[in-house]
């Protein structure tokens, strides 16, 4: 579809979802911006040819799949079902996240490729709601959210970035060059968590409840924070720093 730069669509049910085709994504013209909501049982799937920003996306019930050749601004995205079935996935030459709805049931993927994954700068925990995010960025992950694990990749050089409103497993979390910080309301299990490169920082920090750490490794120093709650490590290393732990629980 193109259009002087705005689009809107609603349907019952599917929007580009075709049974019969094997290209299921609608296309869209580079520079669109999109309003598109399906009302009651159904897919949103688009395809951006250049930039696009999802103005208002939602689905009543069903994933949501948009793939932008440029860069894809995530305005506010939801999927209004809290269901296990209902995913949304977004990919782009870097994601700009403001709001990403999966409810508490749901996943959210995000893949940035060669660009990076960045908010809105108010800290209002809801860049991402969901059950389990995936991110892969290239230059870097910078995200509030309220969900339940986080497994995040930096593949060049960036940093991550995470606030959380509760608890959070960190089931793989790592930089290739680049530091990796956590603030969460609740408690951390850092199943594992890497920076690569060169004097990269880690830092967890819970506001309440524990921080397990199974496998935390750092290029740089190390900074472990429980403010009302315990620390349990079990296999932890910093290549070049210092490891500092405090526990107030």
């Amino acid at each position: 579809l193109t259009a002087g730069g705005f689009i809107t669509l609603t349907a019952e049910d599917e929007i580009g979802e075709h049974a019969t085709f094997a290209d299921k994504e609608l296309e869209l013209a580079a520079g669109s911006s999109v309003d598109a909501s399906s009302t009651t049982v159904g897919a949103i799937r688009l395809d951006g040819l250049g930039d696009l920003t999802l103005t208002d996306v939602d689905t009543g019930n069903g994933i949501i799949t948009v793939t932008a050749a440029g860069l894809l601004t995530a305005t506010d995205v939801e999927s209004l079902t809290d269901d296990d079935s209902n995913d949304i996935t977004l990919t782009g030459t870097g994601i700009a996240a403001t709001l990403i709805n999966a409810g508490t049931a749901g996943d959210v993927t995000l893949n940035a490729g060669t660009g990076e994954i960045s908010q809105d700068t108010i800290t209002d925990y809801d860049d991402v709601t969901a059950d389990v995010l995936t991110a892969d960025a290239a230059t870097g992950i910078d995200l509030d959210t309220t969900i339940t694990s986080a497994d995040l990749t930096v593949s060049g050089v960036g940093n991550i970035i995470l606030d959380e409103k509760d608890a959070v497993t960190l089931t793989e979390v790592d930089t290739n060059n680049g530091l990796i910080t956590v603030t969460t309301g609740g408690a951390i299990v850092a199943t594992k968590v890497v920076s690569g490169g060169t004097t990269q920082n880690i830092s967890l920090s819970s506001a309440s409840g524990k921080v397990t750490g199974t496998e935390v490794k750092a290029s740089g120093a190390m900074s472990i924070t429980a403010s009302s709650g315990e620390v349990e490590l079990v296999d932890i290393d910093t290549v070049d720093g210092s490891i500092t732990v405090s526990a107030t629980g």
